[in-house]
């Protein structure tokens, strides 16, 4: 035993001094090639920067909702008009729906509703307060979700219409402490008194549900037409009246999903006909393609994918340089590999060695990424919106980093490593270069690298196309100098006759017009609305009668309000075309929705939501007691005219921070993704080339140096500078075109089908294809250059006399 221990402890010894001589060699053949060594740690430190960047992004968007305790068995119920191809699947779903499922399907255990209520301005305390992120719910959503409760109790069993839940934060801002907020009671116009029984921690930020204050799910029909100007008659609680909630249920013991859906979809069929049924994991939702941000922003799939490709993209562009420089660099250590074999030196122990340079560098390029990282962190999170960190504090994050360096340097000197060792010691002597299979395989490495470059290009191109087209498209409105003034707090809301009296005496002012409901300042209602027995999913905007002007809408048949007498307003409404539409109504004039109001007039088709959706149908009504937007028209001196309504608006509320945004800008904020999206990855793009540009900087000093006496030959020969130039730089020019003849099919597919999400998009030309070519080849010609007119310029008698 005494023996097998000495031997085992011998060969550790001798495994020990073997991997610190192979070191001690790495950094000596970095210290005495410096500028490849700078090159391969700068490329690999910026790939492996944007990796980590890219890594945290990915796990942060794959990780919502993990927390619940029951996540593998909540479910969102999703619906689609199962006579439409293809038909989106959306979580609009009807009251009614929840307690059918529970009682029908017998796999359901427990049923959870949520909808939105608006934005109400409350009393405590004898404080006005405007409440915000408020969301009615079942009692059982306390049981199926974590939330946890710090002050009060959640309801039991049943949730009283008096009862009110705040969150953390909300709890703060009205009360300063969680547990003076219990038993405070909060007046609301037209709403029964509501009293605060509970306090719950806010919900974490990989939590796609979202809400600042719950009440019962039975204050829905009070809540959900709250401040319209008329009574609407419908009952939310009524199969096939409303399809404003979101369901979840609770599965019990086993379930087969597809199996779920179909019952759930016969338990439907007798109430709202033929919907397609799919149910959606917990989990899952926030990626989902329907979720739409009911609750908070949605994740994007696509996008994430998309980052998930830039970050495998521009670590393998760090890989290629790394590889591409050194078989390029073969006969420079070919004699070292012939030596070595000479005196004994095995091939294993060859491939060793290049596998431990290169971890040594991707090491040394790590410390510099993790640098990187941090440096772009804030921008990172400024450009996506999210907030990712690298937490030093997890022994995971360390295993993470040192898993990536072991697995990029191996990756990265693989095939280095086998290709060197691979000749025999004669070969590795005698030969000057590498042979033709390396110089093809170096073209293909090279040729993947501009494949790359060039597609990253054209898609950021084609990304700021669109949303330069989404931001200057004609929206059918006048957004010039118009901005939206949301009145927050009761004694604005109570004021607004008075504030337009005093707004409008300014010289500055030429319009001012207010409004309760309107998609375009982001609030929205959407009704199934009855014209003739046939129903549509419409929008609901209820404004002051003169908006329409402001806005400049056209009228497309009949009039606007403002065309009639003021003692006709009553009981009419407009709608747009989208609506005529979809109803296939020959003469919607005289036509009859929402209880007995009359159409009176047909708007042509505006966008009031975005570009990238279809223009929805859209009911208008007029109202004279509109207290939540101001949309105001500036003319003349604007900065005077905001300093003449902030000072209107300061002296009805002395507390009132001004708040206002132009419609240019409510319009810009809606392709705010596309926006972003196309800002990072265009920098991506730009580091993308940097990386590739650093490999083909220390390729280009490879070839003119392995090229020197060949130079030397041809000037002497009578070759211009001109023509020594195109010969160093004609192949890889060549490499370029042949690669972009491969790459710009591809290019075109995969963006004209994201192309296809936007309902308003451009159409790909030429020009989206060839301008980044030129841009790309430009950049190159300008790395190439100065190497290539050194070499055409030095004197021929210094690369020859040697010979």
């Amino acid at each position: 035993m005494v023996k097998i221990g000495t031997v085992l402890e011998k060969d550790l010894s001798n495994l020990k001094n073997m991997f610190t001589n192979f070191l001690r060699i790495a950094i000596r053949q970095f210290s005495s090639n410096k500028i490849y060594s700078l090159i391969n740690v700068f490329g690999l430190s910026l790939g492996l920067g944007c990796f980590i960047l890219l890594a945290l992004f990915v796990n942060r968007e794959t990780n919502f909702d993990e927390f619940h305790a029951n996540k593998d068995d909540i479910y969102q119920l999703y619906l689609a008009d199962s006579s439409l191809v293809n038909g989106p699947f959306s979580y609009a779903s009807e009251a009614p729906m929840g307690p059918a499922i529970m009682e029908e399907v017998p796999e359901v255990s427990k049923f959870v509703r949520f909808g939105g209520g608006p934005n109400l301005t409350i009393v405590t305390d004898d404080k006005s307060f405007k409440l915000d992120g408020l969301y009615f719910t079942d009692a059982s959503a306390f049981e199926m979700f974590d939330i946890e409760i710090i002050a009060g109790e959640a309801p039991r069993n049943t949730f009283n219409k008096s009862d009110l839940l705040l969150a953390e934060t909300e709890a703060l801002r009205l009360y300063g402490d969680v547990n003076d907020a219990i038993g405070k009671t909060i007046k609301a116009d037209d709403l029964d008194e509501l009293q605060v029984i509970g306090v719950y921690k806010d919900m974490p930020g990989n939590s796609h549900l979202e809400f600042n204050s719950l009440v019962s799910f039975d204050l829905v029909k009070d809540l959900i037409f709250y401040g319209a100007p008329f009574a609407i008659d419908i009952d939310p609680m009524n199969w096939g009246e409303l399809s404003s909630f979101t369901t979840f249920v609770m599965l019990d013991g086993e379930r087969d999903i597809d199996l779920l859906s179909q019952k759930t979809q016969k338990v439907f069929e007798p109430h709202v006909g033929q919907k397609e049924v799919e149910y959606v994991r917990l989990d899952d939702i926030y990626l989902y393609e329907g979720y739409k941000g009911f609750f908070k922003s949605a994740g994007d799939r696509k996008e994430l994918n998309l980052f998930i490709s830039v970050g495998m993209v521009l670590l393998l562009i760090a890989i290629v340089n790394y590889m591409n420089l050194s078989t390029a660099r073969f006969s420079k250590r070919a004699k070292e590999v012939g030596v070595r074999k000479t005196i004994g030196g095995h091939r294993n122990q060859l491939i060793f060695q290049f596998l431990v340079e290169s971890i040594t560098i991707t090491f040394f390029a790590m410390i510099i990424g993790v640098v990187f990282a941090e440096i772009a962190m804030p921008y990172f999170n400024e450009y996506t919106g999210k907030l990712i960190d690298v937490n030093f504090g997890s022994i995971q994050t360390y295993f993470f980093l040192v898993g990536t360096v072991l697995l990029i340097g191996t990756i990265s000197g693989i095939y280095p490593a086998f290709y060197l060792s691979r000749f025999s010691a004669k070969q590795s002597l005698t030969q000057s270069n590498g042979g033709k299979d390396k110089s093809v395989f170096r073209k293909v490495l090279v040729g993947v690298q501009f494949a790359i470059c060039l597609s990253l290009m054209s898609a950021t191109y084609i990304l700021y196309s669109q949303y330069q087209y989404m931001n200057n498209l004609d929206l059918g409105i006048t957004t010039d100098q118009v901005m939206v003034v949301e009145l927050k707090g009761d004694q604005l809301s109570k004021s607004v006759k008075s504030i337009k009296t005093e707004i409008a005496k300014s010289p500055n002012i030429e319009f001012i017009k207010a409004a309760n409901v309107s998609p375009i300042s982001g609030g929205t209602v959407n009704l199934n609305i009855t014209v003739d027995k046939e129903k549509v999913n419409s929008s609901l905007m209820i404004v002051e009668s003169g908006l329409m002007d402001l806005l400049e809408v056209k009228i497309a048949d009949g009039k606007l309000f403002s065309d009639l007498p003021e003692s006709e307003r009553k009981k009419t409404v407009l709608v747009n075309e989208a609506f005529v539409r979809q109803m296939k109504i020959d003469d919607p004039l005289g036509k009859t929705v929402l209880g007995n109001n009359k159409v009176v007039g047909v708007v042509k088709d505006f966008i009031y939501q975005s570009a990238k959706e279809e223009i929805r149908p859209v009911v208008i009504t007029q109202t004279s007691d509109a207290n939540s937007y101001l949309y105001i028209k500036v003319s003349n001196n604007i900065k005077k005219g905001l300093a003449d309504i902030e000072k209107v608006l300061v002296s009805f509320d002395s507390e009132y921070l001004f708040d206002y945004q132009f419609l240019d800008d409510v319009f810009a904020d809606k392709y705010e993704d596309e926006k972003r999206l196309g800002e990072v990855f265009g920098l991506f793009s730009v580091l993308t080339i940097f990386i590739a540009g650093l490999g083909i900087l220390g390729l280009s000093i490879y070839i003119a140096e392995s090229r020197v006496k060949e130079i030397g030959i041809r000037k002497v020969l009578g070759a211009k500078i001109g023509q020594v130039v195109w010969l160093l730089n004609s192949g890889i020019t060549v490499l370029v075109l042949l690669v972009a003849l491969l790459v710009i099919p591809v290019v075109f597919h995969f963006t004209s089908g994201w192309l296809e999400d936007f309902a308003f998009r451009i159409d790909l030309s030429p020009v989206h294809f060839i301008l980044p070519l030129l841009t790309l080849l430009a950049v190159l010609w300008s790395i190439l250059l100065y190497q290539a007119y050194k070499s055409a310029k030095a004197n021929p008698v210094n690369a020859l006399r040697a010979e």
